[in-house]
């Protein structure tokens, strides 16, 4: 059976009305432009979601800060620290909480579904070691909470934490877009790429023979 789009003329194969090494090379063209548009497009996703992530720790810092600096000060932290109001499993609120320097729990404005929160140790360690310390702590599956731990200088520690799930939401709109715009790059540049191959093959006329009928 023939097939139309396929035809030779004057020595050549044509690709409708374009020589087949003309659209060869057009989409050898477009192929470096896809790896710029895609590494760019990488670049700016990974940097979109780092600059959302680090902001997602601007509050906390600043409690944290505040609060460090008032207990060195010799403010009691019960009178810093609100009851327990805050459910970190739903409630985007920062909540705040202050632990021994054995790492046991001792005032906490923040709950998970009810009951005390629980931190992992090695993030005390980390805090430590550095000062402060800023994660991503995951207490139960779906849940994630960006913390904020300063290790104060009687060895006693003060965390601030907020829940990420705005802010994750946030990401994967922004996700959605930049994987939107890389895709209508990469298809508006194969467009202008076939398109000049297009006109080029047009201003050098041919009249193209029956169309090649492939081997039985």
């Amino acid at each position: 059976m023939p097939v139309p789009w396929l035809q030779c003329g004057e020595g050549l194969v044509y690709f409708g009305y374009m020589p087949l090494f003309a659209v060869k090379i057009a989409l050898m063209k477009w192929l470096q432009y896809a790896i710029i548009i895609l590494f760019i497009g990488g670049v700016g996703y990974i940097g979109l979601q780092q600059v959302y992530r680090s902001g997602a720790d601007d509050p906390q810092v600043q409690i944290v800060d505040d609060v460090a600096r008032a207990i060195e000060g010799g403010v009691d932290p019960a009178q810093i620290i609100p009851n327990p109001s805050t459910d970190v499993a739903v409630s985007l609120s920062p909540f705040l909480a202050s632990f021994s320097a054995e790492r046991v729990l001792t005032l906490s404005s923040g709950v998970m579904d009810g009951s005390s929160i629980n931190i992992p140790a090695d993030i005390f360690a980390a805090a430590k070691d550095t000062g402060e310390h800023r994660a991503t702590w995951e207490p139960k599956d779906g849940v994630r909470v960006a913390l904020v731990v300063r290790a104060l200088r009687d060895g006693t520690f003060i965390v601030a934490g907020r829940n990420l799930r705005e802010v994750e939401n946030r990401i994967a709109h922004t996700n959605a877009l930049v994987g939107t715009g890389i895709a209508l790059a990469l298809l508006l540049t194969l467009l202008l790429e076939l398109f000049g191959a297009w006109r080029h093959a047009q201003a050098k006329p041919h009249v193209p023979s029956a169309p090649i009928t492939p081997a039985q």
